[in-house]
């Protein structure tokens, strides 16, 4: 008997057969290597960079009960 981790036993935790830069596209560009990925990243998290954020949609969210 071998002892399993929870993610082991549950199928939509296991390996995908495509890999997540293969299913990005910036630009309308598919992101199929690191260095295209990297780029992709940060020139979308320096385009959205010390710009307002709107956080009304946030008000319509039933908060949780703390956890202690």
């Amino acid at each position: 008997m071998s002892n399993k981790r929870p993610w082991d036993l549950m199928n939509w935790a296991k390996k995908k057969s495509l890999p997540a830069i293969k299913a990005i596209f910036h630009e309308g560009q598919p992101c199929n290597n690191l260095k295209i990925l990297w780029n992709a990243l940060h020139s979308s998290y320096n385009s959205a960079e010390n710009r307002a954020i709107n956080t009304r949609f946030l008000n319509g969210i039933n908060q949780c009960d703390n956890i202690d």
